[in-house]
């Protein structure tokens, strides 16, 4: 059985790499459209109001092959 790593939009990896370098960053300053994306696969998780990438995210930003800013 194959299994692929999810894909980031351009956005979605702007602010995922935000998020890697910027560990206070609260999910409100992410813009709500990209927040749901990635609460709904899973990448980010919300913790007490600050948004906190999980193992999956970790897995989809290193794996991401996009363009870079």
């Amino acid at each position: 059985m194959f299994t692929t790593a999810p894909t980031l939009t351009v956005e979605q990896y702007r602010w995922m790499k935000t998020l890697s370098v910027q560990r206070g960053l609260r999910s409100k300053d992410i813009p709500q459209e990209v927040a749901r994306a990635l609460l709904a696969g899973r990448l980010v998780a919300q913790q007490q109001g600050m948004a906190t990438i999980t193992p999956e995210g970790k897995a989809a930003l290193s794996a991401y092959t996009g363009p870079v800013f």
